[in-house]
């Protein structure tokens, strides 16, 4: 038996040509559900989605169109393929399901050399297309982590800096307060003033210190939950203290300011690693494109919950988007900054982390000239 089992939903009414599906398929190598309407396919669907849909289109109810239709309105399942198995191979209707979504047609009566053929096909096409979505996700996370390293290393040389300074400056009074000590010509005086420098270095190196330990540990905070799978805990509002803090070298290249108004009692249990990253493509979004031209723009962002969900909305007052290109910012790799440090993989991306790793619903909106807002709804605790 194979490592892994694609799983196969077969959708048909008719039990007889489940069971003729069912024989032309190899248990060894496929997993198969099967159910006999419309509404249980998508209910099914929801609790485990399959790799495949093999979908009759003539049934009782919701008929195999408006599964097919609802499925692809669904981010979370519109990727999963659906061959349509049906007698109504007539062109208007094969164009009708292509429309739709579909991925491929199978006539009845099917034959097994073909399903097994078209099955194959887009089982490989669909593993394909998932390898490269997560080697995007991954490919943009390690982006952001090595332009992470890149400011906290840069932001840490500072405090070091001063530490350094301070240490040696303190090196340097107790040198001459232990010759003046030594040669019996130490005042009081100097002695206190000595002291008082003394406790202003300290001061120093404590500051300097605590900075570099803040600064470390919101990129450890950040890049750990970036690498990782588990959820976590979250208190909101210190989250994206942290997530802020971790992009401090970028943000003090730009006059903007970024007003954190989540209320500090807000928690979840979600992927930090996955929130983290839809925050830093919010951000810097806002940053490349958002305050293109503006000398000092804000972003603000807040919460609220209600029942057992949070609503995260992240607004800028930057340029917005124009109703033409708003529909298709959150197609693959679409960008407008093609040589300018834009990928096109952000609010795609973004998109797909909130309505499939998160569990939530994504809402963008803007006009041009009056910013734009992103409002985030997402389970406060994720199944």
């Amino acid at each position: 038996m194979s490592e892994y089992q694609s799983q196969i939903l077969i959708v048909d009414d008719n039990p007889t040509n489940i069971d003729l599906l069912r024989r032309f398929l190899d248990d060894d190598k496929y997993k198969i559900a099967a159910v006999t309407r419309g509404e249980v396919a998508l209910k099914l669907v929801e609790k485990s989605p399959p790799d495949l849909i093999l979908l009759d289109v003539m049934m009782p109810g919701m008929d195999g169109y408006e599964v097919c239709r609802q499925l692809k309105e669904n981010m979370q399942f519109e990727h999963i393929p659906v061959i349509f198995v049906t007698a109504k191979t007539a062109a208007e209707d094969i164009k009708f399901g292509f429309q739709l979504g579909a991925a491929d047609y199978i006539g009845k009566p099917a034959q097994r050399e073909e399903v097994l053929s078209r099955v194959d096909n887009q089982l490989k096409l669909f593993h394909q297309q998932m390898m490269e979505r997560e080697l995007r996700q991954k490919s943009l996370k390690m982006a952001e982590l090595g332009e992470m390293v890149a400011g906290i290393v840069h932001e840490v040389n500072n405090p070091l800096g001063n530490l350094k300074t301070a240490i040696s400056f303190s090196q340097h009074n107790v040198d001459e307060i232990q010759q003046q000590w030594q040669a019996q010509t130490l005042t009081q005086n100097e002695f206190a003033q000595f002291i008082d420098q003394q406790k202003e270095a300290l001061e120093s190196c404590q500051v300097s210190i605590d900075l570099a330990s803040s600064l470390i540990q919101s990129f450890k905070q950040v890049a750990v939950g970036q690498c990782s799978n588990q959820k976590s805990k979250i208190s909101l509002y210190h989250f994206l203290e942290q997530v802020i803090l971790s992009m401090r070298a970028k943000l003090k290249k730009y006059p903007h300011v970024i007003e954190n108004k989540v209320p500090w009692e807000i928690e979840l249990d979600s992927y930090d690693g996955a929130l983290s990253q839809v925050v830093i493509n919010l951000i810097n979004n806002s940053l490349l494109h958002g305050f293109e031209g503006i000398d000092q723009g804000c972003i603000e962002i807040s919460a609220e919950t209600f029942d057992d969900h949070i609503k995260l909305i992240y607004r800028d007052d930057g340029v917005g988007i124009s109703e033409s290109l708003l529909v298709k910012i959150f197609a693959d790799f679409y960008t407008t900054k093609q040589n300018q440090g834009g990928s096109g993989l952000g609010m795609g991306i973004i998109k797909s982390l909130v309505e499939v790793d998160l569990q939530g619903q994504l809402e963008f909106t803007s006009q041009q000239g009056r910013g734009v807002q992103a409002t985030i709804t997402l389970p406060l605790t994720l199944k």
